[in-house]
């Protein structure tokens, strides 16, 4: 089986909620490190997985690209009838974490916080904007709701 084609399988069987299917596809000294799970082993990963099944979700492959041994694939998924929405998704970064990251990054915000620039990033995502004035725009009509997660603003249009 090609690398591209492990990849593939793992996207279907994840998303087919099918763990049996997983098992042969991941390496004997899998490691993973994410923002919200960390495993030591493939046991660990496959225990964590039949502790707490995926869903069956449909997902479209949007763009696979493959550089020497790596495989990079972007797709998009849905869970039948669940949304997520941008502050279900923010209360999972530490309150501070953005802040202190940017001050250690010495990035320089010039009146757009840097809160609100990763609130705009994850809104981006998740409404699919095409460009700077589609989210500008979307971003504003939704500016009451955008206040409520941790006082985020709209990105100006210039």
């Amino acid at each position: 089986m090609t690398k591209r084609e492990v990849v593939l399988e793992f996207l279907r069987c994840f998303c087919g909620a099918d763990i049996n299917g997983l098992k042969p596809l991941l390496a004997e000294d899998l490691q993973f490190s994410g923002p919200f799970h960390h495993f030591g082993s493939r046991f660990a990963y496959l225990q964590s997985l039949n502790d707490d099944p995926p869903e069956k979700c449909r997902y479209r492959l949007l763009s696979l690209t493959e550089s020497g041994d790596d495989v990079c694939v972007f797709y998009d998924y849905e869970k039948s009838g669940k949304a997520i929405t941008v502050a279900q998704l923010c209360k999972f970064i530490p309150e501070h974490a953005v802040s202190r990251l940017a001050r250690k990054l010495k990035i320089d915000s010039r009146g757009f916080s840097p809160w609100s620039h990763v609130v705009s990033l994850i809104y981006c995502q998740l409404v699919c904007s095409v460009g700077l004035n589609d989210l500008c725009d979307s971003m504003r009509l939704n500016i009451g709701k955008l206040s409520l997660i941790r006082s985020a603003k709209a990105p100006a249009k210039n």
